[in-house]
């Protein structure tokens, strides 16, 4: 069995007067590395704005379907049944092949 080898790395993370992340070193004290500079991201940022736009395109997509839904199960009980039972059925296929495309183009990313 290899010799389990461990390191010690300490990193250094500058603030603005508004505790906000500008800068970030790190050392390694056996590999001879001593406050070297690091790239800084602010990608977390940037993902909290996509999923908030995201979400707010999963409600808007919610409350279309159930209006959808709403008419179509309208129109069944005025007495138009073909018309509304196909409605419902173009949304059910919708939304069950938007599940299985997300869930797919997820497995594969």
């Amino acid at each position: 069995m290899a010799k389990l080898h461990t390191s010690e790395i300490t990193l250094k993370v500058g603030l603005d007067e508004n505790r906000v992340p500008e800068e970030l070193t790190w050392s390694a004290q056996d590999g001879g590395i001593d406050n070297e500079k690091a790239k800084l991201e602010l990608a977390k940022v940037e993902q909290t704005e996509y999923f908030k736009t995201f979400k707010k395109g999963q409600v808007f997509g919610f409350i279309l379907c159930l209006f959808i839904l709403s008419i179509a199960t309208i129109s069944i009980f005025k007495g138009y049944p073909v018309p509304g039972v196909i409605t419902i059925a173009t949304i059910v296929a919708g939304v069950v092949g938007s599940l299985i495309y997300g869930k797919s183009k997820k497995a594969t990313s």
